[in-house]
């Protein structure tokens, strides 16, 4: 899809896999888990916009807590 058919789905594989081999022998696991950390970094922030896209079509997050504090859902010291 990057390449638009360029590149075959074997040959990127293949050069995936060649980069991650690389990376790990030459920089051992301390490259593969600051590697995973970004990775984790650059999910969350994009899940996050997600959210904040999907709660800006809907209305927004304030009407639900609004309405969960009138009907005395959000009274955590209540019995």
């Amino acid at each position: 899809m990057i390449t638009d058919g360029a590149v075959s789905v074997e040959h990127g594989m293949i050069l995936g896999t060649a980069i991650v081999l690389t990376y790990t022998t030459f920089g051992g696991m301390m490259s593969v888990a600051i590697l995973d950390f970004i990775q984790m970094i650059v999910v969350i922030s994009g899940l996050l916009y997600i959210g904040y896209l999907v709660s800006d079509m809907t209305g927004g997050v304030l009407p639900v807590i609004e309405k969960a504090r009138a009907t005395g859902k959000l009274d955590f010291s209540a019995a």
